[in-house]
């Protein structure tokens, strides 16, 4: 070691100069410069504060000179150290909701150049050589990847892996909780029935309807058709559900005519929430339920309550 120097106190981006004169024969030396070897100052990187550079010292003759002319020696230089090249930065995500991230780096010579070095973005994003990473995400889930960086004179190359979170947007989930109406019924006449919506969702969901059907089975689907190339659940009419928050129920109770040529025979009741598909949901695939079973009889006589 040829020389310790005691820095003063040093504000943000502050730099002091410090000399050491050197007398040394003919010939190429090799210099270290560290700063803060012992660690007493806690900082946000340890692993830059290394420099070293190299200096030829001449003869008098080769100089053409009476002098030695020492090259310049500067600690605060860029190293060559390819871990001072460092990558930061990744935002999460939600489905269907416009991205853009602009990857960082410090240390090395600008502009940098982006790739990725290993795994794939969530699809519908891309990264350009800038380091930006834009789209649309289509798909929810954390994607790991391994970005690399070069500087402009391709002297220090680097790469970090970082991830990123798509998640899925708050949503409505809107179910039928309850469908009923009488226990009897006419072909042509009119009945009571009571159905009740719920949005189990995260977030309100607009207005929308629900739909009552009679069906010779349990299971409630729009337009089914049997092997015999019928409709197998009958459409009764569309109740109105209002706009729902998170959690909310409502209960809708409304008159609806069984029509004229439903065979007399047992029926349960069903209802489908948003069969028109109105409300952009979480799940799409738990709106029907069955309720409790009705006997209609062929035609005549007064409505049904």
């Amino acid at each position: 070691m040829l020389q310790t120097f005691a820095v003063t106190d040093l504000a943000g981006d502050a730099t002091q100069e410090l000399s050491y004169p050197f007398t040394a024969a003919r010939g190429t030396y090799r210099f270290y410069a560290v700063c803060d070897p012992e660690n007493r100052v806690t900082e946000l990187y340890e692993d830059n504060n290394l420099a070293i550079r190299s200096l030829l010292v001449k003869s008098s003759a080769e100089a053409k000179g009476p002098d030695l002319v020492p090259l310049e020696f500067d600690v605060s230089a860029t190293t060559t150290d390819p871990q001072s090249l460092r990558i930061s930065g990744m935002a999460n995500g939600t489905v269907g909701a416009t991205y853009s991230q602009i990857l960082t780096a410090t240390g090395g010579t600008k502009p940098y150049v982006w790739s990725i070095a290993s795994g794939m973005l969530p699809q519908g994003l891309s990264l350009n050589a800038t380091g930006v990473i834009s789209g649309t995400p289509t798909t929810a889930g954390t994607r790991n990847l391994t970005f690399q960086v070069i500087d402009a004179g391709n002297n220090l190359v680097t790469s970090a892996t970082l991830s990123i979170n798509v998640t899925a947007p708050a949503l409505p989930n809107l179910l039928v909780t309850s469908v009923s109406g009488p226990s009897t019924g006419t072909s042509g006449k009119s009945i009571s029935v009571t159905v009740t919506v719920k949005n189990q969702g995260s977030s309100t969901a607009a207005s929308s309807t629900a739909s009552v059907y009679l069906s010779s089975d349990n299971a409630i689907v729009e337009e089914s058709v049997d092997d015999d190339g019928h409709d197998d659940d009958i459409f009764l009419g569309d109740v109105f559900i209002s706009s729902l928050s998170a959690g909310q129920s409502k209960t809708v109770t409304t008159s609806l005519t069984i029509p004229s040529n439903v065979n007399a025979a047992s029926y349960y009741f069903g209802a489908i929430a948003d069969r028109k598909s109105m409300v952009t949901e979480s799940n799409e695939s738990n709106n029907a339920l069955a309720g409790n079973r009705i006997t209609v009889g062929s035609g005549g006589g007064a409505d049904d309550d």
